[in-house]
């Protein structure tokens, strides 16, 4: 379904340049299937952890961000890798 979002992004933007398009996608691909291995990739703590969405698969009600925890934290949704 992730996949499927990243698409509905691009079309509800007018004007979107086709590399640009490409590259989101692909990019958003590879993150999410980072997110779903158990190698600890971080390329800024606190933006992108894969430790951090993996939490969400322990406790289902949590970390939901895909990429970035911002939104996690401000909705109170946000518990820490341990």
């Amino acid at each position: 379904m992730g996949e499927y979002n990243h698409l509905l992004a691009v079309t509800l933007v007018p004007g979107v340049h086709a590399m640009t398009a490409a590259v989101f996608i692909i990019l958003g691909g590879v993150l999410a299937s980072l997110n779903h291995t158990r190698h600890d990739v971080r390329v800024e703590p606190g933006v992108y952890a894969v430790n951090v969405h993996d939490v969400h698969h322990r406790v289902p009600m949590s970390n939901y961000g895909q990429y970035t925890m911002l939104w996690d934290r401000i909705m109170g949704t946000y518990i820490p890798y341990t």
